[in-house]
């Protein structure tokens, strides 16, 4: 439960401040996530730290979604299946580089494509 509340904020908190003058979503998502982990390092112990940040961080990779692609809606329903994603895959594929990344890409392309199928079966 705790992943997918970091997870979500770790989304809305890039994709609200990526639309912020002069920001952009890659300097979003570095000052959310270096604030995220500066709060919990002094607040609690390094090891829960560094996990809920790496998920905060990996919520951000979902907040860099573009408004084209995904709604502040679309965002937190790909933030909470980023955040049960990690919790399952995380532990499976440990030490592979990218897995962040790939939680995040499913998590997108999960909302993305039923977003759009939703959209083509109302449609008709």
């Amino acid at each position: 439960m705790l992943t997918i509340a970091f997870a979500i904020l770790g989304g809305y908190a890039t994709y609200f401040l990526a639309y912020l003058p002069k920001m952009g979503a890659i300097r979003a998502s570095a000052l959310s996530t270096l604030l995220c982990y500066a709060v919990l390092f002094v607040c609690f112990k390094s090891d829960f730290a560094e996990l809920m940040s790496a998920i905060f961080f990996g919520g951000s990779f979902v907040g860099m979604s573009t408004q084209q692609r995904l709604s502040w809606k679309g965002i937190g329903i790909a933030s909470c299946i980023f955040g049960w994603l990690s919790a399952m895959l995380l532990p499976l594929i440990e030490g592979i580089g990218g897995a962040l990344g790939i939680c995040a890409f499913l998590s997108v392309v999960i909302v993305y494509v039923s977003f759009n199928l939703l959209r083509l079966l109302t449609v008709r």
